[in-house]
């Protein structure tokens, strides 16, 4: 396999596509086929992902009878599976920086598949939230790590069509399996066999990724020298077939003098000053941090478990936790140590481009779990239909977001990540309104395949979009972070509907309260930068400039 750019010539520095400067676009370097393969590898994990967490609230009203629980205890399993979404988010897109893009996935499918199996075993309801805890945990390293990866190895021109729109529309697939495995499994195998077969497309798709390349770019960025390992690849690997080391071998040889490049400039840069590891060192500091999480997360689970508060008491405690735990986040990350890589947020671009992050994944993840959780119950308590008819409509709608991911991705291609995006929360807003008013299930139907398939559009350019927003050396951990508030967030969202749900005697108030979610969306994209068509190289001399001018 060789490496050829724009020019033919290998080594060459090629221009980024249709862009006028010299700033070199990796991604020109980087075999299709090369680029495909992990997008298809991302894609099909992640539609598994979608299979493993969505086959929940799929079969919630199955499974709330034969465990006997109700929408309030349903809403508190939800919350704690995005509890362990939060922790996987956050840790696999940390670890992805650490030790590569290919490795962390595999443990990621391997880790939600067996959990997600064992899911299925016994009666116990301890047993089953712990299970699916644990495969939030591991699901969500799909799209921590799987969306970098991708966004690093596509070209330029078409990063969104292939970080949201084939790997999001294979998440639409993993869902449609889920619903059609509801319909024919359940039935004649009962609801724990859907779980039972989560383990078969985890070992076939750890199998498949261990045939893919790593991330060029990762390969780029962990070279120390970057110079001396261009010329110890160039001359050992030239004959060799992976694309990865070739690729990576010629783009440190074209960088120059490594010590005036971007990723020598960013690591002085996260290196903080004194006074940052001053206070970082204060021994009063992490101890405050590390009490106010505790206190935090008790209160969480207190608002969550503790059956004798009101609807309005226990939703306001989660509320209010969910928001400090977003607080101790952000001091925890501001306190990390051991690695310059961990102060990413002392910059003021970065945190910034974080919060951007926390807007746009808190309405997509509370928007997401708030309306997907309860999408049957949806249908089954407002129009009476039958479990099976809903589930039916459910993959119906995913059918429609299927193409939704390539619309929406496709036109942030051609016409910008932010006007796209806006336009899209937009239509998210009037479609969730007038789906959650809907008196008629025709009406329903309509509004409601809209709503879903516009997830899809919002998902797919925001998985694209963080992962542009900053640099390699710390895009894996900078995008868990952003992605993991987000999830905060969203651990409320199924209590809170379900809450809800009771409280208001019906689905329709806690569905129409998401529509205002997208408020969020439209002021993340609005202060965010546009990043569509710039090779990610012209992005981090961008972030650079930016920061320095902070």
């Amino acid at each position: 396999m060789s490496v050829t750019t724009n020019s033919g010539v290998a080594g060459s520095v090629p221009r980024s596509e249709g862009q006028g400067s010299a700033t070199r676009d990796l991604s020109l370097e980087i075999p299709t086929k090369d680029s495909m393969h992990v997008a298809l590898a991302v894609g099909l994990g992640y539609g598994f992902d979608a299979y493993a967490v969505n086959i929940y609230g799929l079969l919630l009203p199955t499974i709330a009878a034969s465990l006997n629980f109700g929408s309030n205890t349903a809403g508190v399993i939800g919350s704690l599976f995005l509890v362990g979404y939060t922790v996987g988010t956050i840790g696999f897109g940390i670890a992805a920086d650490h030790y590569g893009r290919k490795d962390t996935l595999g443990l990621s499918i391997l880790m939600y598949g067996i959990t997600c199996a064992l899911g299925g075993i016994g009666s116990n309801i301890i047993w089953f939230t712990l299970m699916r805890v644990l495969t939030g945990v591991g699901g969500a390293g799909e799209l921590a790590v799987g969306a970098p990866y991708t966004c690093e190895m596509f070209r330029s021109k078409y990063r969104a069509i292939g970080v949201g729109g084939i790997v999001f529309s294979l998440y639409s697939c993993g869902y449609i399996l889920a619903g059609l495995t509801a319909l024919f499994v359940v039935p004649h195998f009962g609801w724990r066999w859907p779980f039972y077969l989560a383990i078969v497309p985890a070992i076939l798709l750890f199998a498949f990724r261990s045939k893919i390349s790593e991330s060029v770019r990762y390969v780029v960025d962990k070279a120390e020298d970057k110079v001396s390992a261009a010329q110890q690849m160039l001359s050992s690997e030239r004959n060799m077939s992976t694309s990865e080391q070739i690729a990576a071998a010629e783009a440190l040889e074209g960088s120059g003098d490594h010590h005036q490049s971007v990723e020598f400039q960013l690591a002085a840069l996260l290196a903080g000053t004194e006074e940052d590891h001053a206070q970082k060192n204060n021994p009063l500091y992490k101890p405050f941090v590390w009490l106010l999480g505790i206190a935090s997360s008790a209160a969480l689970f207190w608002g969550l478990l503790d059956t004798s508060l009101s609807s309005i008491v226990s939703a306001s405690i989660v509320t209010a936790s969910c928001v400090f735990l977003l607080i101790v986040m952000a001091m925890l990350s501001w306190a990390s140590a051991n690695s310059s890589k961990g102060h990413f947020w002392r910059v003021p671009i970065v945190r910034k481009r974080i919060g951007v992050g926390w807007l746009i994944y808190s309405a997509n993840a509370m928007g997401y779990w708030g309306v997907t959780t309860f999408l049957t119950t949806f249908m089954v308590t407002k129009f009476d239909v039958s479990p099976e008819d809903a589930i039916m409509y459910a993959v119906m709608f995913y059918v429609f977001q299927f193409f939704f991911a390539y619309l929406g991705t496709g036109l942030s291609d051609w016409l910008g990540r932010r006007p796209i995006a806006i336009l899209g929360a937009l239509i998210m807003i009037v479609t969730t309104i007038l789906a959650a008013q809907a008196t008629d299930l025709n009406t329903f139907l309509i509004f409601g395949a809209i709503e879903i398939a516009m997830l899809g559009w919002l998902w797919g350019i925001g998985d694209c979009y963080i992962s542009e927003l900053f640099p390699t050396s710390i895009r894996g951990a900078c995008f868990g972070v952003s992605v993991g508030g987000g999830r905060v967030m969203s651990i409320a969202a199924p209590f809170l509907v379900g809450a809800g749900i009771v409280a208001f005697d019906g689905p329709t108030i806690p569905f129409l309260a998401t529509a205002g979610l997208w408020v969020l969306t439209i002021i993340g994209y609005w202060i965010g930068p546009e990043t569509s068509q710039k090779p990610l190289e012209q992005l981090d001399e961008e972030f650079l400039a930016e920061a320095k001018q902070a």
